[in-house]
């Protein structure tokens, strides 16, 4: 599975991003998620549909797919499952549904984001000098 990480940038104080399980939350900002031992989602993030506008920063919306997967959408109607949050590092780790991201970030602009695309993946042991691939699906390319 092709993963891929994404800082995002934390415009609050070091008390509002420590916020921990004995902390109190802005009403209806609890801590939630889609699904039972999926991400926990609380600020800079909110839940769309779950939680408050006022929970999250503008761009930092996660929405909950039909299957309850945590979902990350980009410019350019990119879609990413959400796997994992580390609040501490802050970064967010992303998959794409059919295992190959390459297709959903070809044309992607981050621009107008306030992610950017992380090139240390020194958190998995990989090499730094990496090569972006073609998915092949049963003898067929997925271009």
């Amino acid at each position: 599975m092709v993963i891929l990480l994404f800082h995002f940038f934390l415009v609050s104080s070091a008390a509002a991003v420590g916020l921990g399980p004995h902390s109190t939350y802005p009403d209806g900002c609890k801590p939630t998620s889609c699904k039972r031992g999926g991400p926990s989602v609380r600020f800079p993030f909110r839940l769309k549909g779950r939680q408050p506008d006022h929970c999250g920063y503008s761009g930092f919306n996660l929405t909950c797919n039909n299957d309850n997967h945590t979902v990350l959408e980009l410019p350019r109607s990119v879609k990413l499952l959400v796997k994992r949050i580390d609040y501490k590092k802050q970064r967010i780790q992303v998959y794409a549904e059919d295992g190959c991201v390459q297709n959903q970030l070809q044309n992607l602009t981050l621009s107008l984001s306030p992610f950017n695309l992380s090139s240390n993946l020194d958190y998995y042991e990989m090499p730094q000098n990496m090569s972006l691939f073609e998915c092949w699906d049963g003898g067929e390319s997925k271009r």
